[in-house]
């Protein structure tokens, strides 16, 4: 058997550090067995070793310096002798074997240290020479105490590598967790920074309505800390009245609108917001829910304190409506000496009567609209005069209203009819003359911008909880891009100017601000095929908002 083994050479490959005593009992078993032992300590040296000694076969280890066992063998693989070479990987990864698969089954074969004991490696290497079927020569496979020894030492210094390396990968675990956490302390101090330097107020609420950011301008407006704030209802901080100190309950609040239907509102409102002590401010809101893979989450409240403004809209008005009264005295006796005119007009000739009524239709025009200022300051101002209430009979002051318009209408070759679906006396205290400014506002518009030769109906009925009233025509309908407008101040829309070139802009405005003074709705209906209809309502228990 010994001479059968002499002079065949075997290369072992196996970094010293790793397995010095694996490498040294392998040396001495193959020396007794008759085998040449080459020995080489990193990949270099081994495929160095290999291509110039050929050795009948080579024990390669996996992991080693300079070159690993698997860059060892593709490159002993491209050598004409190495294409045929015998290799035993020994390795204790078994996910080496799937690094080596795409090299061929017949390229090598594998041992994984842990489970081979010394006597069996060695009957390996005989197996795997030809005519080198040695049996060994104890009767069974046992390992002597020494190479217990060993093999005990070798399986402890695998566990203490598992061990560093897992220590290293839970080490870098942590280091990445440490930077994500000072990223997102960075991101946090960003919106913080930038929350902070907003001018405007800024809350916002979670889906159930509890505050979960507060910042610096919302509580130096409100008076509240942040921790105050933080974790109780928004309208236990949001404290809102209306201009008669009322209190406005949070179910009306554009909040419990966002987290409800996901609402965005934008106003310029007449609410206040009570400070913590007690004082108040007038406000312009936007609140716009929060939306998380089409889930409300929340909802984000950005107020400004509009003080200033208020302040500047009273002086403008208040310098309306003394410029106004100014005008009055002047333009109404203008309007009477046109009148008397008028009276000895048979004395003209057809130039001077021409000038004469252009006089006098731009002297109603010049009256009217110092009439629509002196209407628009006194709501502006909340004037004593449009609070003052009468009790009104309201059929038969609509009935005695349309009668006065008739001879109007009939100027402008238009008729008027009223549906009265009212069968008993309602009496109501109101602002005479604002309900009187509203119906002819309403009813002139009827006029002026619907055809000749066509009625103006106005309907009256009675609701559970109020009177409603309306007026339509057979006008043209009103541009969609125009409807949203229409009650704002000043506002004349593109369609409007052409039929009618003058006007301020001021009626409906007036119209909307009169009704809602009072507590009513007020709105219109404008589509193709059908008469253009205003409406407003009357509550039967007027509370007047003034």
């Amino acid at each position: 058997m010994m001479n059968k083994s002499k002079n065949k050479k075997i290369l072992v490959i196996e970094e010293v550090e790793d397995d010095a005593s694996l490498r040294g009992v392998l040396h001495d078993k193959f020396s007794l067995e008759g085998f040449s032992v080459l020995e080489a300590k990193d990949g270099e040296e081994g495929l160095a070793t290999a291509l110039s000694e050929h050795p009948d076969l080579i024990l390669l280890d996996i992991i080693m310096p300079k070159m690993d066992g698997i860059t060892m063998l593709k490159k002993l693989r491209e050598d004409t002798w190495g294409k045929e070479a015998k290799v035993i990987i020994l390795t204790n990864l078994g996910d080496d074997k799937k690094l080596l698969d795409a090299m061929g089954p017949d390229s090598y074969e594998v041992l994984l240290k842990s489970a081979w004991k010394i006597e069996a490696i060695v009957q390996k290497v005989r197996d795997k020479l030809t005519g080198m079927t040695v049996k060994p020569k104890k009767s069974h496979e046992t390992l002597t105490p020494e190479e217990r020894v060993i093999e005990r030492t070798r399986q402890l210094a695998e566990k203490t590598r598992e061990a560093e390396n897992a220590q290293k990968a839970v080490l870098d675990i942590w280091l990445d967790l440490k930077i994500e956490k000072e990223q997102l302390a960075e991101a946090k101090a960003k919106d913080e920074a930038i929350l902070a330097s907003i001018a405007d107020g800024c809350i916002a609420v979670n889906k159930n309505g509890e505050i979960i950011l507060v910042n610096q301008m919302a509580e130096k407006m409100l008076g509240y800390t942040s921790k105050e704030s933080i974790g109780k209802q928004w309208h236990e901080i949001l404290h809102r009245e209306d201009e008669n100190g009322s209190p406005i309950s949070p179910e009306k609040g554009a909040i419990h609108a966002a987290l409800s239907s996901s609402t965005t509102t934008h106003t310029v409102t007449s609410f206040y917001y009570l400070r913590k002590d007690g004082t108040r401010f007038p406000i312009s809101r936007t609140v716009s829910p929060i939306i998380l893979q089409n889930k409300i989450i929340g909802a984000v409240n950005i107020f400004q304190d509009i003080t200033h403004e208020k302040e500047i809209d009273r002086a403008k008005s208040e310098f309306i409506s003394i410029a106004s009264h100014q005008l009055r005295t002047p333009v109404s006796a203008l309007n009477w000496l046109t009148e008397a005119l008028q009276f000895t007009s048979q004395n003209f000739n057809p130039k001077q009567t021409v000038y004469l009524r252009d006089l006098s239709s731009m002297t109603k025009r010049l009256v009217a609209l110092v009439e629509d200022l002196l209407n628009f300051s006194r709501l502006e101002l909340k004037s004593a005069t449009t609070t003052e209430k009468h009790k009104i009979e309201i059929p038969a002051f609509i009935e005695e209203f349309t009668k006065d318009m008739e001879t109007y209408a009939v100027s402008k070759k238009h008729s008027l009819v009223l549906n009265n679906e009212i069968t008993e006396p309602i009496i109501i205290e109101i602002n005479k003359k604002a309900l009187y400014n509203i119906l002819q506002n309403l009813t002139s518009n009827a006029i002026n911008y619907s055809p000749e030769n066509t009625a103006v109906t106005t309907n009256l009925e009675k609701t559970d909880d109020s009177i409603k009233i309306s007026i339509s025509n057979k006008g043209s309908v009103i541009p969609k891009e125009e409807q949203p407008r229409l009650f704002e101040r000043f506002y004349r829309g593109e369609s409007a100017k052409k039929i009618k070139t003058e006007g301020t802009g001021l009626g409906l405005y007036i119209v909307k601000a009169e009704i809602e003074a009072i507590g009513g709705k007020v709105g219109f209906e404008s589509v193709e095929g059908k008469d253009t209809m205003f409406w407003f309502t009357i509550p039967l228990k007027v509370t007047n908002k003034s």
